[in-house]
């Protein structure tokens, strides 16, 4: 699956939007970090405001080599690729109601963790479509992150389900 992983260990664990401070893209690495699993690297996927924040984020100590952002050409021309890449998709955003981006990422197979927001319980159906975590709260982000790092068949499980759930549509 990670084709754009660094080493075939690496498991991509990813987040596509508007790069806002409202999407959250920032709370991933802290998460991928917190998570305990030295096999997890971040994708941040998008374009905006907090782009140039974030690649100066990806640049500090505590993060290097644990985070990849393509830049809005890359990320924004390659959607499917970069999904299709990804082994876990995180949805951070702080508030939402059913994002697009979510049922992309169901759609291609990939484990999911996402925040409490809108109609996403109803959608996810926690544990048995994907996990969710409170908006905001990276230890929460991290503990989901750290279980399907290190279950290989929870995140086959959940990547059936997902797309299951979304292959009618």
């Amino acid at each position: 699956r990670a084709t754009h992983a660094p080493d075939p260990d690496t498991l991509l664990v990813g987040t596509l939007g508007r790069m806002t401070r409202a999407k959250g893209h920032h709370l991933l690495p802290e998460a991928v970090v917190r998570s305990g699993c030295r096999s997890l690297v971040a994708v941040l996927l998008g374009y905006g405001e907090e782009e140039a924040r974030l690649q100066r984020l990806a640049t500090r100590q505590r993060y290097r080599g644990r985070v990849v952002i393509p830049g809005a050409k890359e990320s924004m021309e390659n959607v499917p690729a970069w999904l299709g890449a990804l082994d876990i998709f995180c949805f951070t955003s702080l508030r939402e109601s059913l994002p697009v981006a979510l049922l992309e990422a169901m759609h291609c197979d990939n484990a999911i963790a996402a925040c409490i927001a809108g109609d996403i319980p109803l959608v996810l159906e926690e544990g048995r479509v994907g996990l969710l975590f409170p908006p905001g709260d990276i230890d929460a982000m991290a503990r989901c992150l750290q279980q399907l790092g290190r279950d290989p068949a929870l995140r086959q499980a959940l990547r059936a389900r997902a797309k299951a759930r979304v292959a009618p549509y």
